[in-house]
């Protein structure tokens, strides 16, 4: 059900919950003060009739990138619900081992969490649209994401300033979420030597997303933190090698031929990676893309991840 601005009120919210009667309720935040907050609250004062179980899937909240923005008030309000106990008797959903440990370290060891894996299904029908010419020397990078603090877009740019040797571009995908962020990353581009361009390419439809990034040569995103990062999955399966930070689930890339996922704060390593793809060839290039190619398509439609979100539902029922 879609609620317009104005029907977003705490009684409308639990007058639809009383009417449609469900088992379970599923939260798809931790902080959404108006569609979690709220009727955990109404779920808490027993205003919503019988009993029922509630799901919550915290999506990257409580990972330290995210606490950081606007810290004092999110670690206020947690202390807060803790005392409160908004939380108690909730199945946590986590996306993965390191966001189970941040709910436990969080809500306490006896916190119930069902691991369930995120999955792309929606992509293995997907295709790239063939891939450009690689030739050493040149580099297309590509970054989707909101343009926000925590994707770090500013210090991609920032890293960019060190490439004197080769011809670099990098466009940037994405809704302006934050206007004021934008402005400091666009006073960073015109710092940028003239063998480096930087260029905002819009917002992306659902389905262009695949093969537009296949006409990119690496995926580019030193993130602060990511819960998943479904772009990070949609460029690997558009055969798109990514860079990336290690504040994601992504881990041992390099291992897998497929990209690099490295310290956040080590932005040397990150300028040799850059160097380093913008001398490969054709050849080369290609063996990541194929490689990346097969990973992606191999996680987006992983079975035990379709598995686990069916028992998540079935442990919350209430007997």
């Amino acid at each position: 059900m879609y609620l317009r601005r104005e029907d977003r009120k705490l009684s409308r919210i639990g007058h639809v919950i009383r009417e449609v009667d469900p088992d379970v309720i599923y939260f798809n935040s931790l902080f959404d003060p108006v569609f979690t907050i709220g009727p955990l609250a109404l779920f808490r004062w027993r205003r919503l009739g019988r009993k029922r179980s509630v799901i919550l899937a915290p999506r990257g909240e409580l990972a330290e990138g995210a606490l950081a923005l606007k810290s004092l008030k999110k670690r206020s309000f947690l202390a807060l619900a803790g005392f409160a106990n908004l939380y108690r008797g909730v199945l946590w959903q986590a996306s993965g081992e390191h966001e189970r440990a941040q709910i436990q370290a969080r809500f306490g060891s006896g916190a119930r969490v069902d691991l369930v894996p995120n999955f792309r299904a929606d992509l293995v029908d997907t295709f790239a649209h063939g891939f450009p010419k690689k030739r050493p020397g040149f580099l297309r990078m590509v970054l989707v994401g909101r343009i926000a603090r925590n994707k770090n877009i500013f210090g991609a740019i920032s890293i960019l300033k060190n490439i004197s040797q080769a011809m670099v571009s990098l466009t940037v995908f994405g809704p302006l979420e934050d206007q004021v962020y934008w402005a400091e990353c666009e006073a960073e581009i015109a710092r940028l030597p003239p063998n480096v361009t930087v260029e905002y390419g819009g917002i992306l439809g659902p389905e262009e997303v695949v093969p537009n990034l296949s006409r990119y040569d690496l995926f580019f995103l030193p993130t602060a933190g990511e819960n998943f990062g479904h772009a990070i999955l949609e460029a690997l399966v558009s055969g798109c090698p990514v860079l990336i930070s290690d504040r994601t689930p992504w881990r041992g890339l390099a291992d897998r031929g497929v990209g690099w996922d490295l310290p956040l704060q080590d932005e040397t390593r990150f300028l040799a990676v850059v160097k380093d793809c913008a001398a490969m060839d054709q050849r080369r290039l290609l063996a990541m893309r194929e490689k990346a190619m097969e990973y992606g398509r191999s996680v987006a439609m992983d079975k035990g991840s379709i598995d686990a979100a069916r028992r998540l539902f079935r442990d919350a029922v209430v007997p």
